[in-house]
């Protein structure tokens, strides 16, 4: 650490540096590595799209049926 910011520190403050420094790694890999693996939300998205569809078939009403 620079000399001109040490001297205005304390103790305590100087053995925080360290936590603090961790803690902000630790809030940047939590940004950086998602909470789903990228297969797994491509595998949901398509289950979702393809039981939307089901859905849709199932309620489309026949052609004959229009009023």
């Amino acid at each position: 650490m620079f000399p001109s910011v040490s001297a205005g520190l304390s103790d305590r403050d100087k053995e925080n540096i360290p936590e603090h420094g961790l803690l902000a790694f630790k809030f940047i890999l939590t940004f950086l590595i998602p909470d789903v693996p990228k297969h797994i939300q491509i595998n949901l998205s398509r289950l979702e799209f393809e039981s939307l569809e089901a859905l849709k078939k199932k309620v489309k009403p026949d052609d004959g049926a229009r009023r």
